[in-house]
């Protein structure tokens, strides 16, 4: 089962299933499985598919906003012997262009045994200096050689249509709404503990102490070292005069939902969030909340919702809320351009 603790690694930026152990002992040691060179036989063919995601020299790939890397998907094929006939779907968001909702296509690829098939890049440069972010998942397969009707064909992909909302990231969790994500961050595991602790005297903080103030993140940062995908290491929240900033290095880190849910066209087991090295915008705040925004695309998180192995879509977050809840503990709600959302809850520390 994918996500079956709270704490996923990211090798190459995809969350896999480990345990808290393997966390606990280095979030660098745990890359998550990656193809071996004489792999188990797998079927259904499936199974065998893999898709993947890596650093590139590629000209016509472009860095993630707010990042340095440039990456590419391929195809793997895990089988030693059989070669699989794949169909996948290849989605593009228009990440800085809200005139125009996500396209996608259906497409077929033949991989040989252990073999791997270059799909594209994870963003490249879109029309008059926009950006365009691509995903891709696997639709189905069959071994080449028994396919049962002939090759897979291509298949028609519905149209998909941004939904607009005026209800809040909250309304649309508590109604169970498709746009909305959440997690419930429990004191089950010492690590939970941490963090649910960390993030609640980070956001009390921050609504107590008002405009203008500075809000360690150390204890955060430390525990998203331990279980994100690389040492986490970020400077003081500052807040003056309606503004907020936070730099330190590229943070990530995942979290699995419960309960598998389809969100747009997909079925999401989970989300991984980015935090990028200028982290700054506009600060607003009343008795119980603050509210965190921002028009620049690069100095904002990103979220990216999973399926398990495959990164199925994602978005440039341009809302944080944090709020105090009537528990004693506190969520941070982070909605997205397109209206989809993300909800973490956590208890009082």
């Amino acid at each position: 089962m994918y996500f079956d603790s709270l704490w996923e690694a990211a090798s190459n930026r995809r969350i896999f299933p480990l345990t808290l152990t393997c966390l606990l002992l280095s979030a660098g040691s745990c890359n998550g499985p990656k193809p071996s060179p004489v792999p188990p036989a797998c079927d259904p063919a499936k199974d065998c598919a893999f898709i993947n995601r890596d650093e590139t020299n590629t000209v016509a790939c472009r860095p993630y906003p707010g990042d340095d890397r440039k990456e590419e998907f391929g195809l793997y094929n895990r089988h030693p012997d059989r070669e699989i006939t794949v169909r996948y779907l290849e989605r593009v968001r228009h990440l800085n262009d809200a005139t125009r909702p996500p396209e996608s296509i259906s497409k077929v690829a033949r991989v040989l045994p252990q073999d791997e098939v270059r799909l594209g890049c994870e963003v490249t440069a879109g029309l008059f200096d926009k950006v365009d972010a691509w995903s891709y998942r696997v639709d189905a397969a069959c071994f080449t050689d028994d396919c049962a009707s002939g090759p897979i064909a291509a298949k028609p992909v519905p149209v998909e249509a941004v939904r607009p909302v005026d209800k809040t990231c909250n309304e649309l969790c508590d109604t169970g709404d498709a746009l909305c994500a959440s997690k419930r961050i429990s004191a089950s595991t010492t690590l939970e503990a941490q963090l649910a602790k960390a993030l609640n005297r980070f956001v009390f903080e921050v609504i107590d102490e008002g405009d203008p103030h500075v809000t360690s993140m150390d204890d955060v940062a430390a525990v998203l070292s331990i279980a994100g995908t690389s040492d986490c290491s970020r400077g003081g929240f500052e807040v003056e005069n309606g503004k907020f900033d936070n730099t330190g290095s590229t943070c990530e880190f995942g979290l699995g939902i419960e309960q598998p849910k389809s969100i747009g066209l997909e079925e999401v087991n989970g989300f991984l969030f980015r935090f990028p090295g200028i982290f700054a915008g506009d600060f607003s705040l009343d008795s119980s909340e603050a509210l965190l925004s921002s028009s620049t695309l690069s100095s904002m998180p990103t979220i990216t919702f999973y399926d398990g192995d495959n990164a199925l879509f994602g978005d440039t977050v341009n809302e944080v809320r944090m709020e105090k809840t009537s528990s004693g503990g506190g969520q941070i709600t982070f909605t997205t351009s397109e209206s989809y959302c993300a909800r973490v809850i956590f208890d009082g520390g």
